[in-house]
């Protein structure tokens, strides 16, 4: 999941769903990412690290003349 040298972020841990902070919040949760026992949406996403010359071109195609980027901190400090 984490790749091209950027470290694991609260957002990677983080479970979804509307009880994620009362689990979070829980003596017993540690951050390990566990598939088996809670969901994690953000994990699925439009994949931009691996598809962002052919997302930049359709934005390009669309008529956009800038784009908007940030870099996570995950990245600068692995």
């Amino acid at each position: 999941m984490v790749q091209g040298g950027r470290g694991l972020s609260i957002a990677d841990a983080l479970p979804g769903g509307k009880d994620r902070f009362k689990i979070v919040s829980q003596s017993d949760f540690d951050w390990t990412i566990d598939t088996d026992k809670y969901t994690y949406p953000n994990h699925e996403g439009i994949d931009f690290y691996h598809h962002y010359k052919e997302d930049i071109a359709l934005f390009a195609e669309m008529g956009f003349k800038c784009y908007r980027f940030s870099i996570a901190w995950s990245r600068i400090f692995p």
